[in-house]
């Protein structure tokens, strides 16, 4: 009678733990399709090396081919949070022109969907920047990571903008560079341009224009290099113009041309300037060492005097001790007042060397 109570236990426990694990599988049970595009849906096979791609709205509507159609199915009743990365964004509907609009300014970073009496939750991610992103999908302890990345191209080209150093050098060559970017800031390769100087020459050539095509390499993605050589004097104006996108409501207007100056500097000039002031400076200083000098030499006979003085003292009356120790003690406040004097002047002077020493590159003076 006891083994067969010890197998009806152990038969309950067994059926016990076989409906708990079964109940704890479907709390957390997911299927999770993914909808790229205007492609069909399919199992998740995104990675961070392998997104799925879609294109950035650049004409602020946010349409099938700019999203990612995330579709969890799950139990009735059941809560499905989607989470998306800083440069994804998520909404519940597609653009309708007619009725609700949805723009690139549109979108959240979470949404939470409770089934109700159905077994779906569908959401739309979409991003403006080519940079890759994720959207976590969470249902109890289950998590599926997806990937995205949106595409740019050359049409969608929207603002040039030019770099330049401030100045040059006479005789030297200095670069510009031409940088294409879409409405949102991503770099476009393959985007025409034309770039003329005025006050100068592009390198290598006579025009004073030439046309440009921004790269589409990884290193210098949506740039084009231009060399140009500096003028004998004043400065520099490169001007770069291009073909952009049509003008979209809703969105800043696009800039087509972009203009940088670059001032000639004469080094050669500066270094006579600053030669000439490092000379005057040094007689300078020379002059308020001399001063110095006869502070010290002037001191040194005070120092006589008073001892003379001193002697005097011994043997002469006390009336006349008295004025030489007054004349001794106003001499000293003299010498002093010049020693002080002398001392200010050299601060300054030091101070002014030592500026320009530094503006143009030379020793610095400690005392």
């Amino acid at each position: 009678m006891r083994l067969n109570k010890n197998l009806a236990i152990v038969s309950a426990l067994a059926l016990l733990i076989s409906g708990l694990a079964a109940t704890s599988a479907s709390a957390n049970a997911m299927t999770l399709s993914v909808k790229v595009g205007t492609a069909a849906a399919g199992a998740n096979s995104t990675t961070a090396t392998a997104p799925a791609l879609v294109t950035v709205p650049a004409d602020n509507a946010v349409n099938d081919t700019d999203t990612v159609k995330l579709s969890a199915v799950v139990d009735t009743g059941t809560v499905v949070t989607f989470t998306a990365s800083d440069n994804v964004k998520l909404v519940t509907a597609l653009d309708n022109p007619t009725g609700t609009r949805v723009t690139a300014s549109s979108g959240v970073s979470t949404v939470q969907i409770n089934t109700g009496t159905g077994n779906t939750a569908e959401i739309y991610a979409f991003t403006t920047k080519t940079a890759v992103g994720t959207v976590t999908v969470t249902r109890g302890l289950t998590v599926v990571v997806v990937y995205l990345g949106g595409t740019s191209s050359a049409t969608n080209a929207h603002t040039l903008s030019l770099s330049a150093p401030a100045t040059a050098a006479l005789g030297t060559n200095f670069d510009a560079v031409l940088t294409a970017v879409d409405v949102f800031g991503n770099k476009l390769g393959g985007v025409p341009a034309t770039v003329v100087v005025a006050n100068g020459a592009i390198v290598g050539q006579t025009a004073a224009s030439l046309a440009v095509t921004t790269d589409t390499a990884t290193a210098t993605l949506g740039t084009a290099k231009v060399a140009i050589a500096a003028p004998a004097s004043g400065s520099t104006v490169i001007t770069a113009y291009g073909s952009t996108a049509a003008a979209v409501a809703g969105l800043p207007a696009p800039v087509g041309t972009a203009v940088a100056t670059v001032a000639t500097a004469d080094l050669a000039a500066q270094i006579v300037t600053l030669k000439a002031a490092v000379a005057e400076k040094d007689a300078a200083i020379a002059a308020l060492n001399a001063t110095v000098k006869a502070k010290d030499e002037m001191i040194a006979m005070l120092t006589a005097a008073k001892t003379a003085s001193d002697s005097a003292t011994a043997t002469a009356n006390s009336a006349a001790a008295a004025a030489a120790v007054k004349a001794a003690a106003d001499l000293k406040a003299a010498v002093d007042k010049a020693n002080a004097d002398a001392a200010a002047k050299y601060k300054k002077l030091l101070a002014q060397y030592n500026t320009l020493a530094k503006k143009f590159k030379q020793p610095i003076k400690k005392s």
